[in-house]
């Protein structure tokens, strides 16, 4: 077995798997079969997990959708306050509380569109899809 197969398996057991500094975070029930290639394999978990995040967070700012000043760039609504966000010369406006929401929104675009160039070209890295991280 090698390490994107006990992250596939993790994440089909409804795993969150994640990475904190130099520890790999379980969130979930696993059996000790897998826990204990989670942990032959860490090195490799890591890295395969941190390339995922960069590949997550490179194609979300390569969709950031800039929008108009005084427009919250979730709910569309122009009362205030907001949090201005940049990406490169490109500028959206955010309420605060509409950041979670807005932030998972774009993470599971990103996700499902990884997930599906990785389906079509076969590649080694495991799905993200339906991963809140």
């Amino acid at each position: 077995m090698n390490a994107a197969e006990v992250v596939r398996i993790a994440r089909a057991a409804a795993v969150e798997l994640s990475v904190e500094g130099d520890s790999l975070v379980v969130e979930g029930e696993l059996g000790p079969a897998v826990i204990n290639q989670l942990h032959e394999h860490k090195p490799e978990v890591l890295e395969l997990l941190r390339a995922e995040r960069r590949a997550i967070v490179r194609r979300m700012n390569e969709r950031f959708r800039p929008g108009p000043a005084g427009e919250c760039a979730h709910c569309g609504k122009g009362s205030g306050p907001f949090v201005a966000l940049f990406c490169g010369q490109a500028r959206a406006e955010i309420h605060p509380d509409c950041y979670s929401a807005w932030i998972s929104e774009r993470e599971a675009e990103a996700r499902a569109e990884i997930a599906a160039e990785l389906s079509t070209n076969d590649r080694s890295l495991p799905s993200c899809a339906g991963e809140n991280r």
